[in-house]
């Protein structure tokens, strides 16, 4: 049986070719325009589900007799933003999803200051100081 399996391996030929080939395509698509606006219209519906999550749960409970609305009582905008503060200030996050968690509060803050049409990223002190905590 041992003696099959090494066959097997021995006769498999891998081309390293594929694979730089599969990797320029896999660039090709996340470089891609429509890719990107994909990602950001997602991410846009995730924060607008952190933003409406009250309605949105109603929504859900409404729709289905297997859920109680009280079992999602604390299930609200500030609770949200209160962990992901949390678990960003514990910096236990990787990397990546560190920053995914940024953009999310940046995404936040920007939704509530109306008034400023520019990124939070490019906001002057001005901009923000009347929602300092």
């Amino acid at each position: 049986m041992k003696e099959e399996n090494n066959e097997q391996l021995e006769t498999f030929n891998y081309d390293k070719s594929d694979s730089s080939k599969i990797n320029k395509m896999i660039q090709s698509i996340s470089n891609s325009e429509e890719v990107k606006e994909m990602v950001e219209k997602e991410f846009e519906e995730l924060v607008s589900w952190f933003v409406n999550i009250e309605d949105r749960v109603k929504e859900v409970v409404s729709g289905n007799s297997n859920y109680e609305l009280e079992s999602f009582s604390s299930l609200t905008f500030p609770n949200i933003v209160q962990a992901l503060l949390e678990m960003l200030d514990k910096r236990e996050l990787p990397k990546p999803l560190h920053s995914i968690g940024l953009q999310i509060v940046r995404k936040l803050i920007e939704g509530e200051n109306k008034n400023c049409l520019t990124p939070a990223a490019d906001w002057d002190t001005d901009d923000y100081i009347e929602f300092k905590g």
